[in-house]
């Protein structure tokens, strides 16, 4: 009776120093964990002339097709021109933007008539827009959170604009007539991977430069957003699952509709995120409680494998069994099993791979964490599981 009240006070100094070493060494690896800016998004969008126009716009549409996962946004923008004068006008039209992958991937048609590519100059010049990349450039950008829907204006982004590529191309508008212009391109986004446990993907799409024609009216966006994400924007959007988008890729079973319009120009340029609820445990999405519990899990199972090592070791009565091989042994065995369980466990559960600490370098930083682990603890678990086994011979 008076032994088995003994062992269970021993298991239980051997729990609290499990827990004791274990408070010490998280800390220690979250302080060393990665940490990242966010890669900030590269702005496109707005048609603008060259010079002063009489032209207005009649309407603007917008439509983003977001993939799930690092993949580009299909982009489809359309403008109605009206040409409200008696005179034709004859317009250098430039769309400044940055396409995913090849810089000149863009189509652009005309009254549904496809412009080929000896009709679209690539610009590299910036001295013609100089004062439109300064004005957007004092405006700025602002991050959206996708979970909190927070705003964050500290960034500028004159320098991202000027890497811009600027396509030009003609267009003649006839006397008191329509004129219908459409582009399609893929565009690159910004990224925060460090702030959630999952990417966090930005866009960004200029407005206000729209000014410069002689008047602005009707514009809709639609964003179609892979289904089960966080989504948010500094404008104002509404779930609208019944329309039906201009794009050969739709499903509506794998996407949300995220609509807005407005009559004339918002007050800002379009900014907007999203982040993948996939794989997540409830709705946690901080990357330190998927640390926490990795590391839970590495260090419950290095315990659990350090103790049957010590009563393996400790079955045999040989000192140096005890004091030189079992050392060796656990150190090498229990952590190369841990890292390997661990690697199945991560197999099972895709969304650990994405945390801060052992998402990155911190999984070599790790083993050597339970290397010191296993190294600190298997000498007071040997000397324990001794005693133990003396008096339960006595």
């Amino acid at each position: 009776m008076v032994n088995g009240r003994y062992e269970r006070s021993v298991f239980g100094r051997i729990l609290f120093s499990f827990l004791l070493v274990f408070m010490l060494l998280v800390p220690y690896g979250e302080v060393l964990a990665n940490s990242a800016p966010i890669n900030q998004p590269e702005p496109t969008g707005v048609l603008i002339p060259k010079k002063d126009t009489p032209i207005i716009v009649q309407e603007e549409k917008l439509q983003f097709v977001l993939q799930d996962g690092f993949a580009p946004a299909e982009v489809t923008v359309e403008y109605t021109f009206y040409n409200p004068t008696n005179e034709v006008v004859e317009e250098i039209l430039a769309f400044p933007f940055h396409s995913f992958g090849n810089g000149e991937n863009i189509q652009i048609s005309i009254d549904g008539e496809l412009l080929s590519d000896e009709m679209i100059e690539i610009e590299q010049e910036r001295e013609r827009y100089e004062d439109f990349l300064k004005e957007f450039g004092a405006n700025g950008y602002t991050y959206i959170d996708p979970i909190t829907g927070s705003k964050n204006k500290d960034w500028k982004n004159y320098d991202m604009i000027e890497l811009s590529t600027i396509a030009t191309f003609p267009v003649i508008f006839p006397p008191a007539s329509k004129v219908i212009v459409r582009l399609q391109y893929k565009q690159s986004f910004g990224m925060d991977d460090h702030q959630y446990i999952n990417d966090v993907y930005i866009y960004e799409y200029l407005l206000q430069p729209a000014t410069v024609w002689k008047e602005f009216h009707n514009l809709s966006i639609n964003i179609l957003v892979p289904k089960d994400s966080y989504f948010a924007s500094n404008l104002n959007f509404t779930i609208n699952n019944h329309l039906v988008p201009s794009s050969k890729t739709f499903d509506k079973n794998k996407y949300d509709i995220y609509s807005a319009t407005y009559a004339t120009l918002p007050d800002e340029n379009l900014t907007f995120s999203y982040m993948s609820k996939k794989g997540l445990i409830g709705n946690i999405v901080d990357k330190s409680s998927y640390d926490f519990i990795a590391f839970l899990f590495l260090f419950f199972i290095a315990t659990l494998l350090l103790l049957l090592v010590v009563y393996l070791m400790t079955r045999v009565n040989k000192w140096w069994i005890h004091w030189l091989i079992g050392p060796i042994a656990s150190v090498f065995s229990v952590s190369f099993i841990v890292l390997f369980t661990y690697l199945i466990f991560v197999e099972l559960f895709p969304i650990f791979a994405n945390g801060e600490w052992l998402g990155g370098y911190g999984f070599i930083i790790t083993y050597l964490l339970l290397v010191l682990y296993i190294a600190i603890m298997y000498f007071p678990y040997v000397f324990i599981a001794l005693f133990i086994k003396k008096r339960r011979n006595k």
